[in-house]
């Protein structure tokens, strides 16, 4: 389990900024990957105003994942707070919705792999 920040690129960036550019790196790759063990790699299905869809090899029929913009953006002003932190730090469960914490190795795949979050 890796030590991340927020890349400081990004520390004075709207939350609605960083999710742009998050959008704009999945739309032109398809897919993102995961920073820890062996890289699982995760195909996005769809983007849209209110998710980022997702699914996985070794999911059933296909079926996709979602993680909620809102919750996203929310995270990320969190982490913005934070001067380093882990996966399974205290603090960010207390922060995370419930929903989002459960998706910690998709969520910080998606963040490190768009460059949003720096393992250090």
């Amino acid at each position: 389990m890796g030590n991340y920040t927020l890349n400081p690129r990004y520390i004075t960036k709207s939350a609605d900024f960083i999710i742009e550019v998050i959008k704009t790196k999945l739309a032109e790759d398809g897919f993102f990957v995961t920073s820890t063990g062996k890289g699982k790699k995760y195909t996005v299905k769809r983007i849209s105003a209110t998710g980022i869809f997702y699914v996985t090899a070794d999911r059933v029929q296909d079926k996709s994942d979602m993680m909620d913009i809102e919750e996203l953006k929310s995270a990320i002003e969190d982490m913005k707070k934070l001067p380093k932190f882990t996966t399974d730090a205290i603090l960010l469960k207390e922060k995370l919705s419930t929903n989002l914490y459960r998706k910690r190795t998709p969520l910080f795949g998606l963040l490190t792999y768009t460059e949003i979050l720096l393992e250090v």
